[in-house]
């Protein structure tokens, strides 16, 4: 019975290659968005989710059709980490552009 119930909590998530093909794209577009190429976005993603590349691109491009619940739940909490890292990024290209705006106005008086 342990056993059966190791089992099926392993796999409460209804899709977990489905979520995390998501949580992939997520971040592959979040480094689109800084400039990497699509290919190198999704290895980026992959390492940042802490999922091997390969691995990555077959969930993605729908090669694998299950995984783990347990490796997507470490997927999804390296994904928070992804997350911080995004804001902070997002906030320095926030304080960069709201400095190159200050200066435009000054440049303009």
């Amino acid at each position: 019975m342990g056993r059966a119930m190791a089992q099926s909590h392993n796999f409460v998530i209804a899709d977990p290659a489905r979520s995390l093909a998501e949580l992939l794209d997520e971040a592959a577009t979040a480094f689109r968005n800084r400039g990497h190429t699509r290919e190198h976005a999704v290895t980026q993603a992959a390492l940042a989710l802490g999922v091997k590349p390969n691995r990555a691109k077959g969930v993605l491009y729908g090669r694998i059709f299950s995984i783990a619940a347990d490796e997507y739940r470490a997927a999804r909490a390296r994904f928070v980490e992804h997350l911080d890292d995004e804001t902070a990024h997002l906030a320095e290209r926030l304080a960069a552009t709201q400095a190159r705006r200050r200066q435009m106005e000054l440049d303009l008086e």
